[in-house]
């Protein structure tokens, strides 16, 4: 069942674009901040507390310090989602996605409220409500073999590849970092 669950987590994180952040981060300006604050973030959800959010890097001279703060936050989430989805078990994932996806859902909104262009608040509403649905839908569904046909049939999950490979490049060029490993 493991091997089955590991393939969960690809068809989610690549094929279905909805969770496509996580890339390597050694290279983002705000790494060093991360780092504390996903600690933070791991230590408070242990303790049922609200998770910190990341702390806001200096905003460059075009403002999109803050909205890559923001990216990162939601890079930061989806990778600790990646890793608990590769539990044995869907009770296990299911967890995970009750702990982190609400969470994640409100790194998306707080990186459009932290968007100006248009493309790129629209690009990140459309994830975040597609994570939404996905956070019901594994609560709801018995099994990874109910879920996978569920997610892909979701309204909105093809134009979230677009979205997915738009915003990915716009935190390569601006952030420094990119969203999809």
């Amino acid at each position: 069942m493991g091997r089955t669950l590991r393939t969960w987590s690809v068809i989610v994180t690549t094929t279905l674009l909805l969770l496509g952040c996580g890339g390597d981060d050694a290279d983002s300006p705000s790494s060093d901040t991360t780092a504390a604050t996903t600690t933070e973030a791991e230590a408070a959800r242990s303790t049922g507390e609200p998770a910190p959010t990341t702390a806001e890097a200096e905003p460059e001279e075009d403002g999109s310090g803050d909205l890559c703060s923001a990216l990162q936050e939601v890079a930061d989430l989806t990778a600790e989602i990646d890793t608990a989805a590769e539990a044995d078990d869907w009770a296990s994932v299911q967890a995970a996605y009750a702990n982190l996806g609400p969470a994640l859902v409100d790194a998306y909104e707080a990186a459009a409220a932290a968007a100006d262009d248009e493309t790129v608040v629209d690009d990140l509403t459309l994830l975040g409500d597609l994570i939404d649905q996905t956070v019901d839908l594994v609560a709801s569904s018995t099994s990874f073999e109910e879920f996978a046909p569920a997610v892909s049939a979701l309204p909105g999950a093809e134009e979230g590849e677009s979205a997915s490979d738009r915003l990915d490049g716009y935190s390569s060029a601006e952030c420094g970092f990119a969203l999809k490993s």
